[in-house]
Parts: C-alpha cells; sequence; structure tokens
C-alpha cells in the first residue's frame, strides 16, 4: 500500500509542475481523503506527503508566472501582513518557555509553509479562474468520503486509516474512539481523518459552502450532501459540531426576516422540550433519547452525565478559562510561546494540569500569544469577514453565517486538523468566480456547470 501511495505522489508532484490549478485542487482533496501521517520513502528519504505537495506547488508558482501577475485584494493583503508579522513578532516577546527554536520553527514549518503559503497560492490560483468543473469533483470526493465515514461507524471499525497509521507510525492511537460511548453513539467516526473533532468541524464547513453555492450545482447533489453531512456530524460525537450547524441554520433562517426568526424559533424549541417531556419513561431512558436531551439542555450538565458524556463541560470550561488568565497574566504582552499545546504534548513539559486539550481558539491563543495575539487574530477575522460581506452582497447573510459559525467551533473546540484551510480555500471558491451566484436559481446560466 505505500509503494501506491509513493506513486500517487510522484504523478501528483508532476501534475503541478505541469499545470499548477489542477495540481492545487488535487491537493486540496487530497487533504479531505489522504490523512498527513502518509509519507514518501524512496531509501533513507521520508518526507511528509503534503511537505512533498507544498514543495512542488511553490516550485510550479514561480515557474507559471502569470499567476504571480494576478493581484489581491488590498484586505487579502492586509490580512495577510498583520497575521503573519504580528504572529512572528510576538515570538519575540513570549516569556519563552516555549523554547524559541521550537516556535520559529513551528511558525515557519508547520504555520507559514504547511498551512499559510497554501492558502495564499490556493488564492493566487482561484482569483477569477474558472474552476467550477473542479468544484463538482471536490464535492463528489466530499460524498465519497462521508458515506465512508458512516460505514466506518456501522462497522465499528475504520480500516483505511488504520492501515495508514499502522504502515506509517506503527501505532493507531485513534482506534479508541471507535469504541467510545457518547449518549446513544456507541463509538464515534472521524471518516478519512484522524479526529471526530476534525471530522465534525470539516463537515460543518463544507455544509455551510454546499448550502452558499446550492443554486450551482445540481439539487439531488446538494440534498445528498446535507443529509451525508448531517448524519456524519452526528456521528462524530461532537456536540460542539452540532451547535456550529444551529448557528448557520439560524442565519439560513434569518434570510426570511428577524420578525420570523423570533417566532419561529422559541416556537420550535419549545415544541421539542414538550415532545421531550411527553415521551413515555421507557423510551425517555434510551440512550439515544438522553443524547438528545443532553443537546436540548445544554445548560444543564446533568443531562450530559445522564447521556454519558465525558467531554468538556461548563464547569471544565470555566477552570480552563481560570487557568488560562492566571498564565496570560505572567506575560499579558506576548504569552508563554507560540505552538505551546504542541509543544506540551510532544514533550510531555505541561505548564498545567488544568488546561487539559486547549480545545478553545481564544484559551490557545490567550497563553500562547498574550492579549495582543487574541486582538490580532479577532481583528485580522473580522478583516476578513468584512471583505467577504461586501465580495458577496446578494448573500450577506449567508456570508456571516460562514463566518459566524466557524468563529463558534473555533471557541468551543479549535482549530482541528486542516478546518483552517478548508475554511479559506472554500471561502474564496465562492467569492472569487467568474460566474455571479444568485440566491435565486431561475437567474442562474445552464452553461456555468455541465449536466452530469
Amino acid at each position: 500500500m505505500a509503494l501506491i501511495f509513493d506513486l500517487y505522489i510522484i504523478i501528483v508532484s508532476i501534475i503541478i509542475l505541469r499545470n499548477l490549478k489542477l495540481g492545487f485542487f488535487i491537493t486540496l482533496i487530497s487533504h479531505i481523503i489522504i490523512p498527513a501521517v502518509v509519507r514518501f520513502k524512496l531509501g533513507p528519504i521520508s518526507i511528509a506527503i503534503y511537505d512533498v505537495f507544498m514543495m512542488c506547488l511553490i516550485l510550479s508558482f514561480l515557474i507559471h508566472k502569470r499567476y504571480r501577475k494576478i493581484k489581491l485584494p488590498k484586505p487579502i493583503h492586509k490580512y495577510f501582513i498583520i497575521y503573519i508579522t504580528s504572529t512572528f513578532l510576538l515570538i519575540f516577546l513570549s516569556t519563552g518557555y516555549v523554547p524559541y527554536n521550537y516556535q520559529i520553527l513551528s511558525f515557519f514549518k508547520n504555520f507559514l509553509f504547511q498551512v499559510i503559503l497554501y492558502i495564499i497560492v490556493g488564492f493566487y490560483i482561484i482569483r477569477n479562474q474558472d474552476y467550477y468543473k473542479y468544484i463538482n469533483i471536490l464535492l463528489i470526493v466530499s460524498l465519497i468520503a462521508g458515506i465512508y465515514g458512516i460505514f466506518s461507524y456501522v462497522l465499528k471499525s475504520n480500516p483505511y486509516i488504520t492501515t495508514l497509521n499502522m504502515i506509517y507510525s506503527g501505532n493507531d492511537l485513534f482506534a479508541v474512539f471507535m469504541d467510545e460511548s457518547r449518549g446513544g453513539l456507541e463509538g464515534r467516526t472521524y471518516g478519512t481523518m484522524g479526529h471526530p473533532l476534525a471530522w465534525g468541524q470539516f463537515w460543518n464547513i463544507i455544509l455551510c459552502f454546499i448550502w452558499i453555492i446550492r443554486n450551482n450545482i445540481r439539487k439531488y447533489l446538494t440534498f445528498i450532501l446535507i443529509a451525508v453531512g448531517i448524519i456524519n456530524i452526528v456521528l462524530c460525537g461532537s456536540r460542539t459540531a452540532i451547535v456550529t450547524s444551529i448557528v448557520f441554520l439560524l442565519f439560513i433562517l434569518l434570510q426570511y426576516g428577524i420578525k420570523k426568526l423570533l417566532f419561529i424559533i422559541p416556537l420550535s424549541y419549545i415544541s421539542l422540550i414538550i415532545c421531550m417531556a411527553i415521551l413515555p419513561q421507557n423510551i425517555k431512558n434510551s440512550n439515544m433519547i438522553k443524547y438528545i436531551e443532553s443537546g436540548i439542555y445544554f445548560w444543564d450538565s446533568s443531562y450530559s452525565e445522564r447521556a454519558n458524556i465525558q467531554g468538556s463541560s461548563k464547569e471544565m470550561r470555566y477552570i480552563q478559562l481560570q487557568n488560562s488568565i492566571r498564565i496570560m497574566e505572567r506575560n499579558p504582552i506576548g504569552g508563554i510561546g507560540y505552538n505551546y499545546e504542541y509543544y506540551s504534548l510532544s514533550t510531555g513539559r505541561t505548564i498545567s494540569d488544568n488546561l487539559y486539550g486547549l480545545e478553545s481558539i481564544l484559551f490557545k491563543t490567550l497563553i500562547e500569544q498574550g492579549i495582543i495575539g487574541l486582538f490580532v487574530f479577532i481583528y485580522t477575522y473580522n478583516i476578513l469577514r468584512r471583505y467577504a460581506v461586501i465580495k458577496n452582497k446578494e448573500q450577506k447573510i449567508l456570508t456571516n453565517g460562514y463566518f459566524f459559525s466557524f468563529f463558534v467551533s473555533m471557541i468551543f473546540t479549535g482549530i482541528q486538523g486542516n478546518s483552517y484551510i478548508y475554511f479559506m480555500i472554500f471561502l474564496m471558491l465562492f467569492l472569487e468566480n467568474p460566474h455571479k451566484i444568485c440566491t435565486n436559481s431561475k437567474k442562474i446560466n445552464a452553461n456555468i456547470l455541465p449536466a452530469q
């Protein structure tokens, strides 16, 4: 199997060098279906798959000069300049609890090389390009991955990820999720990715993306993708993924007017509570009903305990907040060091046992880069949001929903896996397109997408 992936890496690398646009979209699809554990191995050489692809993308970008002539909007330039520069400078203002050499290496390799440069190259490629034929493929591949996610839950095993983990790392630490019980769920699916939280966050992002471009794709494909996505969000066992979906749903309803929204939401919520109250006791004792109740009565941790949900509680979040503030106070300006989260995981050196997994982007940024880092993150995120809303005036509400739903997800569970890449690239896919996305399907040119 390793040989198959070696050949795949070689073929994709050649495609990237010959056709930057096609190669980029293949790497984007690869991010969805191939975990980062895969490596290119040739004798003593062993390089991570996405490091190989990134080197080829940069080289191809330098070769194909026409892409460098494309100008990015000023807000996008401003976003990247402030975000990148501040992240780097705050390293030298940190306490140094995380060694400076580790911080600098993490910044250049994990942040700049693997993430930011990939997104920037993607922005140049996507801007004002005709790429809708690739979106069909992207959605179909996502659908196949989603069906596999459901299949692995039913099977109570993830043979694809397990096999790759055993080949490339010699162990499968994530297999434990398939045996984890949460409420009515017996196991948690993580599909083609390494963690249920990353899987749920991916489907949150792509469902928002699908809804925004729904009038540019076939209705049956939209319906199937949404159904498969919702099922995977439930089966990944992440309450944050469910809440994030509900946040975007509120923005969908908001399109119909604030008055209708204020009527529909309370009525729907009260109806759910009444339905749960009148259920027979024998049904209410079922694990699935307990799981549903834990979501409806989200403010009461006793329902989560009844459903045997051992994830983050409000008490645990409060402890994390208290400790994050206490640690931040040691150096409010620059924090204790960039990428502390992974430094502590790799070395076992922790500054506090009460930070747990630092699931929230707020806690993580506050600890790692202080108040300034948190302020810059929120400020630059808003720069991007304002540009997107102005660029996509026809769907202003949904564009805001795209940003607010992801922000909620980051607050409750951080940035998982490649979610930041998906969020940024999908954003550009529905903003920077030569065909105007309309909310009225009758206005759509039938030639935008070929018949499938």
